[in-house]
């Protein structure tokens, strides 16, 4: 796709809130895109071989009816669009400004919801961004929020977003009828920790170059951070480390070079102002580097 030149010019369409640590974009879609879409969506359901083959209904994590991957054309008619949103918001964050080299989409689809549908608090995974767009409301939506606002905040088709929220999970084993046995010991996990470092990318994925971008999110009070990478995921055989004081770093063409084709794992703490750990390590990421030529690829459920 080239190199973005223009990574600094501003983006009136997008405006930035920063309500906690990660940034929220907003803007107010085009309505030709929202037009197409929702024709795009009609059509979809109007027809009968499509309504199956782009139905992924079943990958949702919520009570809600219909996930439609949307037509690839439709979506590339429109991916430039997104692709100015996305170099806007990375302008807009000092620390991630970079020559960027390509943005890739790796899906896209409709989410159908209809009285008492919901989708849980849920993440998504592989991947730096995720974006929704409203392209159509109920006609007696303002009625409802009117009727909640009398006793609570209205919430009726909003989305809440969470941070430092921890979760807490357990595995049983399953026969056909009946568990067996009981369940695992209580795990937990949450999405930032107040000074545990959530790590970004690259995760579970093929870097698109030999000296890939690592990013983390930031940890209050953190006035610097250590990376490690070690070729095993015991991260007892480290090839590299850095104390970058921002929370994004390009491996550098002065450190050992990396491999094609290998599996690489790696971690970030916190530091305080005298160096000292800041609360505890990251998880273990890990990525593997490009085993030749890379192209940008749209991704749409089965091809």
């Amino acid at each position: 796709m080239g190199h973005f030149s223009n990574l600094n010019q501003e983006n009136k369409e997008l405006k930035i809130y920063r309500p906690f640590g990660p940034s929220i974009g907003h803007c107010k879609l085009p309505q030709e895109l929202i037009d197409d879409f929702n024709k795009d969506c009609e059509h979809i359901m109007d027809h009968k071989v499509k309504k199956k083959t782009h139905d992924f209904s079943d990958d949702l994590v919520g009570n809600v009816k219909q996930e439609l991957v949307i037509s690839p054309d439709v979506f590339t008619k429109w991916a430039p669009y997104f692709q100015k949103l996305m170099i806007a918001y990375i302008a807009a964050h000092p620390e991630n400004l970079r020559e960027l080299e390509r943005i890739k989409f790796r899906a896209a689809w409709y989410v159908r919801t209809f009285n008492g549908d919901f989708n849980p608090a849920h993440y998504h995974t592989n991947c730096h961004m995720s974006c929704v767009g409203y392209l159509s409301l109920p006609d007696n939506i303002q009625e409802e929020w009117d009727r909640e606002d009398k006793d609570h905040y209205p919430s009726a088709g909003n989305i809440e977003m969470q941070y430092g929220q921890t979760y807490y999970w357990r595995v049983r084993a399953m026969g056909e009828e009946n568990p067996l046995g009981n369940f695992s010991s209580m795990f937990s996990f949450d999405l930032s920790g107040d000074n545990k470092v959530v790590l970004e990318g690259p995760l579970n994925e093929e870097s698109e170059t030999l000296q890939p971008y690592f990013s983390w999110g930031p940890v209050n009070g953190a006035s610097g951070y250590t990376l490690t990478l070690a070729s095993d995921e015991s991260m007892s055989t480290i090839i590299y480390t850095s104390d970058p004081s921002e929370v994004l770093l390009q491996y550098p063409t002065a450190a050992p070079p990396l491999s094609n084709g290998i599996t690489y794992y790696w971690n970030v703490i916190a530091k305080d102002e005298n160096g000292n750990p800041l609360g505890d390590m990251s998880t273990i990421g890990l990525f593997s580097t490009p085993s030749g030529n890379i192209e940008i690829e749209f991704m749409f459920g089965d091809e």
